[in-house]
């Protein structure tokens, strides 16, 4: 953050006039990137930049200020990169080569991800300003009970002047004996007493302690401990789904930034993507496929409307970013969900249209996958009756040609009945069928039955077996 600048008292980078980043480059790596102005960049420049404190020693003296400069003017992106007083970049001196200025969509190519937003700035703060204030406090608690510690672990003592001990034996504790001159009194070596820590101070750092978890949301469920008296896997997951609520809420926010993120990868993908490129696409199975793409349907439509006219539309994008599997106590919910709509016949073709009504009441993650492919299997079982009454259509059909046949076809068995009873049972169907006719119908039918086509192909077939 100490190397993007942006307008003062704006909330968001895509509302600032000017955005400026500045980078430190060695001056001879400049100059081969861009050999025209070799002789006049320099390492000396007037320009200091505020640094982070590091423990190496950074030498800058042989490198250069380079300055990256975004600036919007009639809603046009302009880009400017100067070293010094030396320009280098200009879109706007180039107007062939940027048309449309730095990037068509006109925004710049900084999103700003913040976790505690603060009132009239771009930035933000995060979990180490939040935890910094009773971070310190219990440092210096800490420090103050090692201390302490110390002290009583490693005594002192007041000497009398004339006290005749010899201190070299007396701080060498591998000497078992210490030599003294004359009777030794108590006044002359008496013990420095060095009173305990009192059990507030103590209470005061734990207090510090938990209220570094509470504001960070670094509780012990969230890392996988639990408190006494919870030992069920499923209550463990509970708590841990609970206690992670923070952290989710804090991951939300990332995941907003990248939704923008992807967005400017799309406008980079419509203005850029001009020839066909190869992109690798993995499956949800983990095959990769690789295929060539271009901004052929990203760039400016044209379609013709209900009225016979030209329109022109850009084409636009919903992007939703979620994590996968949010946590263990989530994904487990998850499978549990899955096992329970098999066990209720969600996925039976035959209960497609309860299991939609059903679904419709329902919220959950990716419902809208479960109702397609709900929607698939009824399609699917629409499909097969469908089929199915084809195909028995079609065998009524050709039951009806093999009876046909047995008739009409000398020597034919189709049927698998014998000639006779399918000659009698044609024959009985013949007369119900003439004797649900009309009279006048029916003697139509006896006149013409002697010039039938069938008689006419019975007679051919006679004739042609008879030997010559």
């Amino acid at each position: 953050m100490l190397s993007i600048y942006w307008q003062p008292g704006i909330t968001d980078i895509q509302m600032s006039r000017n955005v400026f980043t500045t980078e430190l480059i060695d001056t001879d790596l400049i100059k081969e990137m861009y050999p025209e102005y070799k002789e006049d960049i320099t390492s000396n420049d007037d320009m200091s930049l505020a640094k982070y404190i590091y423990e190496d020693y950074i030498d800058t003296s042989d490198k250069s200020c380079v300055v990256d400069w975004y600036y919007k003017k009639k809603g046009v992106l302009h880009y400017v990169k100067f070293v010094g007083n030396i320009v280098l970049i200009a879109t706007e001196n180039e107007p062939d080569a940027f048309p449309n200025g730095l990037y068509d969509d006109g925004n710049y190519p900084f999103v700003v991800d913040t976790l505690f937003k603060m009132k009239g700035t771009v930035a933000g703060f995060g979990y180490i300003d939040v935890g910094k204030n009773p971070q310190e406090y219990i440092d210096l608690l800490d420090s103050a009970i090692l201390k302490n510690t110390m002290m009583r672990a490693k005594p002192r003592y007041f000497k009398r002047t004339g006290a005749s001990i010899n201190n070299e034996e007396f701080l060498d504790w591998n000497t078992a004996f210490v030599e003294t001159d004359g009777n030794l009194g108590q006044d002359d070596l008496r013990e420095i007493s060095v009173s305990a820590i009192d059990n507030s101070i103590f209470n005061q750092r734990d207090s510090k302690v938990n209220e570094l978890k509470e504001t960070t949301g670094n509780r012990d469920v969230s890392t996988g401990g639990t408190t006494s008296g919870v030992t069920a896997a499923s209550a463990i997951s509970a708590l841990i789904e609970t206690g992670s609520k923070g952290s989710r809420l804090a991951i939300k926010g990332s995941y907003n930034a990248y939704k923008k993120v992807i967005y400017l990868i799309i406008e980079r993908i419509r203005q850029f993507y001009n020839m066909p490129r190869f992109v690798r696409i993995i499956g949800d199975d983990g095959t990769e496929n690789f295929e060539t793409y271009t901004n052929e349907n990203l760039v400016m439509q044209e379609q013709i409307d209900m009225q016979g006219e030209e329109s022109r539309y850009l084409p636009e994008f919903d992007i939703e970013v979620s994590a996968q599997k949010a946590s263990p106590y989530n994904k487990m919910s998850q499978n549990e969900l899955a096992l329970q709509f098999y066990q209720f016949g969600f996925f039976n073709p035959q209960n497609t249209d309860q299991t939609l009504a059903c679904l419709d009441m329902m919220d959950f993650d990716h419902k809208s996958d479960i109702v397609k492919q709900v929607r698939k299997n009824g399609t699917i079982l629409d499909a097969l009756n469908q089929a199915q009454a084809q195909l028995q259509q079609m065998q009524a059909e050709n039951e009806k040609l093999k009876v046909l046949c047995d008739l009409y076809v000398p020597d034919s068995n189709l049927t698998g009945n014998n000639s006779q009873s399918v000659s009698q049972q044609g024959q009985a169907d013949n007369q119900s069928m003439q004797s649900g006719r009309p009279t006048g119908i029916q003697q139509g039918i006896k006149t013409a039955e002697g010039n039938s086509l069938a008689q006419q192909r019975k007679e051919q077939a006679a004739a042609a077996t008879q030997p010559r």
